[in-house]
């Protein structure tokens, strides 16, 4: 298999959401935050659009990564600028934005607690955020997030300011820590799932440029 780092397009926009929705089929905060089969839906149109927005903000980046021989789209991100960062917290998180079915209530908080931790770790320093990596849960592990973690890497090197990233606890912070990223801070909350309460942790991770 042959690994392409491509923009994303407009076109590209419905079949990107159907892949992050996917990827984060089994993460415990998706799997409360959307609960039903219409509330997907809604996360789908909201994504779409939100993704036709980005690529029309001059101070995001958006790349996907593709199998050059199927054509078949693996992975994406989504990276905001100095000058994105600079005036909000990396990725559009205003909750008036948010999908009616989204639970807000769970998200808040969470949100405020994201936005804190990053704040203690950053300051107002400049810096570059991965704001989102998906990869298609039949790929995982086969390089296509790595191809985009040093994509984003390289903005990074490039202007000799930090990239930032916040991830749950799992395979995708041991990527980011073997690609040069340190785990700065994190912090867990409560996530009743199917009744039973279970801790959801969220790491902050730096990649700072030598």
């Amino acid at each position: 298999m042959s690994l392409k780092l491509a923009p994303i397009t407009e076109d590209d926009a419905p079949a990107i959401s159907t892949l992050l929705i996917a990827a984060f089929k089994d993460d415990l905060y998706q799997r409360v935050e959307y609960q039903t089969e219409e509330s997907l839906v809604e996360l789908h149109k909201y994504e779409t659009n939100k993704t036709i927005s980005l690529i029309q903000d001059p101070t995001r980046v958006l790349q996907k990564v593709i199998d050059t021989v199927t054509g078949r789209t693996l992975s994406f991100g989504r990276l905001s600028t100095p000058s994105a960062t600079a005036n909000i917290d990396g990725d559009d998180n205003d909750e008036d934005d948010w999908p009616e079915s989204c639970n807000k209530e769970m998200c808040v908080p969470y949100m405020a607690k994201m936005k804190e931790m990053k704040t203690e770790i950053l300051g107002e320093r400049p810096h570059y955020q991965l704001d989102l990596l998906a990869t298609d849960p039949e790929y995982q592990g086969r390089g296509a997030g790595a191809l985009l973690v040093r994509w984003a890497i390289s903005y990074a090197l490039a202007e000799k300011v930090p990239l930032y990233i916040d991830a749950s606890q799992g395979p995708g912070v041991v990527l980011y820590q073997k690609l040069g990223f340190k785990l700065m801070k994190s912090f867990e909350i409560d996530i009743a799932v199917d009744g039973v309460d279970q801790k959801y942790l969220t790491c902050g991770l730096v990649f700072e440029p030598e």
